[in-house]
């Protein structure tokens, strides 16, 4: 018969196998959302019986394997630099590892309501800070894994996408903290309660927000993508005024109550001598169909190189021109934008551009000066194009917008407000071209999280370093005590001494 420790170091394998399952499945670019709910359970489990360093190992490594299912596109993209791949990686995997490890100390010491909050702080405290400085923003995995899922994503609209992170990691350290060996029974139902009634509240939120939605004047917008172009078509060459004319053609053919036309990213390419043959086909266009239209496009203007959002109005006005404020810090040598633009005729219309959604603001922003909807042409790779767009529609969600986001080599996708998807299509090399239309009411505009951005974020920096501060404390007392700073290893059962005879 196995040792009690062969059969836990075997409990615990297990268990990091097992959760690195629902890790890789319910994480990635095509999530199953409920399997994130309970991914954490069996390590969150195993982690409470064995020594410190092992709870951290088993959660480090429990992650690190579930990250396996993105491995391959960090790898290879040119949109996130290797090392920065690399730090995501790892440095996801130290952070559950982290996370894990105060769980594991806290159930130790007998506090599993403690335990129970303090694990999803550390995780959402921990990524927020990464995002603090990072150069291609955050897609948070957790998060993203959630787009499916409305009633989980309405919270965001007060806490931002780290409360959502925050709720779906408190359920499984709730669940874990309360069958944690050593806590008194009252401290049980404690735990029990009162991380069921903060996820309660969380969906309830949802529920209620979800059915108080409204619609308003809408726009029949349409999403349209030369399948697998080739990036930045030159318009001072024939195959850029090639492109433009099967553009051109293809919008003439869609459906005639379509008032807005949104290209992806980097369509055309131009510079001051060649702008007007790209602008002036598409004014014409846009006149005689009544349709704004917006284009991506990288413009070489007074020796610059700008990624810009191009919005043609239908009423002949003037062009509006959104310059990309994030680029991965001037990568490929392009200027980043400082300042918001809109739609022509509908300042209800903002113009945005791919990772832009990496990063608050400028949708935040956006909101704030009372944009309803978010036209985001957009360029993936593939793979990732899915979680790229919904982290577009969580931005939604967080300040009150509809989203259009246009990709080329990736999704296509027109959500509503609260994350609801109205046309969804994707690039995938067998079509010439590919598009989808929807009827899309305005959002209400500026949320609880525009105005007061991430006080949850920092509230959970704020209880992580609390946590650590008051373990520390009680170490330290302990040890003036002569204690040993709390248990090394779950309680023992005692065991029966025969009586000498």
């Amino acid at each position: 018969m196995a040792s009690k420790p062969d059969r836990t170091k075997w409990m615990t394998a297990a268990a990091v196998v097992l959760s690195a399952v629902l890790f890789y499945f319910g994480t990635g670019f095509t999530p199953v959302w409920v399997l994130t709910w309970i991914a954490p359970l069996p390590v969150l489990f195993a982690a409470a019986r064995v020594r410190p360093v092992a709870a951290w190992a088993a959660g480090a490594v429990a992650y690190l394997l579930g990250s396996l299912n993105s491995v391959t596109y960090y790898l290879g993209s040119h949109d996130v630099p290797l090392p920065i791949a690399l730090v995501i990686l790892t440095g996801s995997a130290a952070l559950f590892g982290a996370a894990t490890l105060v769980f594991r100390v806290l159930t130790g010491r007998g506090l599993p309501l403690l335990a129970a909050l303090v694990l999803p702080a550390v995780w959402t405290a921990g990524i927020f800070l990464f995002s603090l400085g990072s150069p291609v923003g955050v897609i948070g995995p957790i998060v993203s894994a959630q787009a499916d899922a409305h009633v989980v994503l309405q919270i965001a609209a007060v806490t931002g996408g780290w409360g959502v992170a925050y709720a779906v990691l408190l359920l499984p350290a709730g669940i874990a903290a309360l069958t944690a060996p050593g806590a008194a029974r009252r401290a049980r139902i404690r735990t029990g309660v009162i991380s069921a009634t903060v996820v309660a509240v969380a969906l309830g939120f949802g529920v209620v927000r979800l059915s108080g939605a409204e619609d308003g004047d809408s726009r029949t917008v349409a999403l349209l993508v030369r399948d697998h172009a080739p990036w930045g078509s030159d318009m001072a060459t024939p195959e850029g005024r090639d492109m433009l004319t099967a553009y051109l053609e293809q919008i003439a053919s869609l459906p005639p109550d379509v008032d807005l036309v949104v290209l992806p990213e980097g369509a055309f390419k131009a510079d001051d001598d060649s702008l007007a043959d790209l602008v002036e086909p598409l004014s014409t266009l846009a006149r005689e169909r009544g349709t704004d239209i917006v284009v991506g496009l990288i413009l070489f203007t007074g020796g610059g190189k700008y990624n810009t959002s191009y919005a043609v109005p239908a009423d002949g006005s003037d062009p509006a021109m959104y310059v990309k404020w994030h680029n991965n810090n001037g990568a490929g040598g392009v200027t980043d934008g400082t300042e918001l633009a809109t739609l022509p005729g509908d300042p209800r219309v903002a113009l945005a551009n791919c990772m832009d959604m990496n990063f608050p603001d400028p949708a935040a922003a956006y909101a704030l000066e009372g944009a309803r909807l978010l036209a985001i042409p957009a360029a993936d790779e593939d793979v990732n194009g899915r979680q790229h767009a919904v982290t577009g529609s969580l931005r939604g969600v967080e300040n009150g917008m509809s989203t259009a986001w246009s990709a080329q080599r990736g999704s296509l996708l027109i959500t509503d407000a609260y994350g609801r998807i109205l046309a969804e299509d994707r690039t995938d090399g067998t079509r010439d071209f590919v598009s989808v239309v929807a009827e899309v009411a305005p959002g209400p505009s500026a949320t609880p999280y525009s105005r007061l951005g991430d006080w949850f974020a920092w509230s959970t920096v704020a209880a992580v370093a609390a946590a650590v501060g008051f373990l520390a404390l009680t170490r330290s007392i302990r040890g003036r005590r002569g204690g040993t700073g709390g248990p090394t290893t779950a309680p023992a059962t005692p065991q029966r001494v025969a009586s000498p005879t």
